[in-house]
């Protein structure tokens, strides 16, 4: 049996929640879910954990560190596009991995709108399915659905806590490079 193990973390826009498993065969980690900052600490807490099931752990494994290091960093003005980093979106539909695997393919600094983000995955009517996966993505920041946006130029939705006014109070982190 597989366990998911988290912890939170301090970064520049508040705190953060990492989840992950080890690969039982190989011991790679392989994040689970990633949450961004609630209102408060004990919110990010609770809410990792609830969305994660797992054991906050006392001590961080160093790949783990590493990633976190990267996030920190990322979030202070240093693009990162996590292209390296092992997602598993075990409840994800085969739709949802399609979308998820296009957008990590936007490089920092980039945006793109909904609709060609549907093009890219050869579904080019679904732009709004698309939304809708990216509004359940269990890792974001590592999987950028923060930088798809409207046609027009609109932010669009934001799931995090705060929704789009974080999206738009932190736009230089999540967006510009």
């Amino acid at each position: 049996m597989t366990t998911k193990n988290y912890t939170t973390f301090a970064t520049k826009i508040g705190r953060c929640g990492i989840a992950w498993r080890s690969q039982e065969n190989t011991g790679e980690i392989i994040i689970t879910n990633f949450q961004l900052p609630e209102s408060d600490i004990k919110k990010t807490n609770e809410k990792t954990f609830q969305i994660t099931g797992g054991l906050l752990v006392k001590k961080t494994p160093a790949k783990i560190l590493q990633i976190i290091n990267r996030i920190q960093k990322h979030l202070r003005g240093n693009s990162d596009d996590f292209q390296n980093i092992l997602c598993d979106t075990e409840t994800a539909s085969e739709f949802a991995l399609q979308v998820y695997s296009a957008c990590r393919l936007i490089t920092p600094g980039k945006t793109i709108a909904y609709g060609k983000l549907a093009e890219m995955i050869k579904r080019p009517n679904s732009s709004r399915a698309v939304g809708m996966a990216l509004g359940k993505n269990p890792i974001p920041l590592i999987i950028p659905c923060h930088r798809v946006i409207q046609s027009g130029g609109g932010l669009g939705g934001f799931s995090a806590s705060g929704g789009i006014q974080m999206k738009e109070n932190n736009a230089i982190f999540f967006i510009s490079s």
